[in-house]
This record gives structure tokens, sequence and C-alpha cells, in this order.
């Protein structure tokens, strides 16, 4: 006996774990919502020209650029879906910035 499923209900599931999909990444991406206070002059980079905003360890450039593209896109779909884009700030870090920033990141939560 063969299963139907209605065309709409296929896509409101593709929606939902799409939907799911993006709260993860931003959950993941986003070590904090304010910046640091840091009286140190910080050794990371940002990125220009994005809506949000994008630090990133010297010679990892492109694959900020690639993360929030994609990053980007889903506020778009969370603007279309629900009328909400997060403010994020978002760090790649190269392995030796991880202590010095991330760590001191998750502190300051």
């Amino acid at each position: 006996m063969a299963t139907f499923y209605h065309p709409l209900s296929v896509l409101i599931t593709e929606k939902k774990i799409y939907f799911n999909l993006v709260l993860i990444l931003f959950y993941n991406f986003s070590f904090a919502q304010e910046t640091a206070k840091n009286t140190e002059p910080s050794p990371l980079e940002e990125l220009n020209g994005f809506t949000q905003t994008y630090y990133y360890s010297p010679g990892h450039k492109e694959r900020a650029k690639d993360i929030a593209k994609f990053l980007e896109e889903a506020g778009d779909y969370f603007q279309e879906e629900v009328s909400f884009i997060p403010e994020i700030e978002l760090y790649v870090l190269a392995p030796h910035h991880w202590k010095d920033v991330a760590v001191k990141l998750r502190h300051d939560v």
C-alpha cells in the first residue's frame, strides 16, 4: 500500500527543519551579544559590508566571508518567516586566538 504525502505538509516540514538548523547555527556561532569590553588592542580584523558584526583572525578572511554570507541569507529567511533578525557577533578564530578571545567572551556573558 502506497503512502501519499500532501505537498504542503512536506513543505512545512522542510521549513521547520531549515528553521531549526538556522537556530542551531546562530547558537553555535554567536559567542556574545555585546561587544566585549577589552582595553587591549584586538588581534582580530572586522569584516565589513554585512548587516551583522563579524571578526576574524588574520588569514581567515575567506572563511569568515563564507560564513557571513550564509548567516546573512539565514537572516533574510528569519525576516521573511518571523519578522525577526537576530543581532549577532561572529568570531572566526584561529586556534591561537581561542584562549585570548573566546574564553574571555564566554566569561563576559
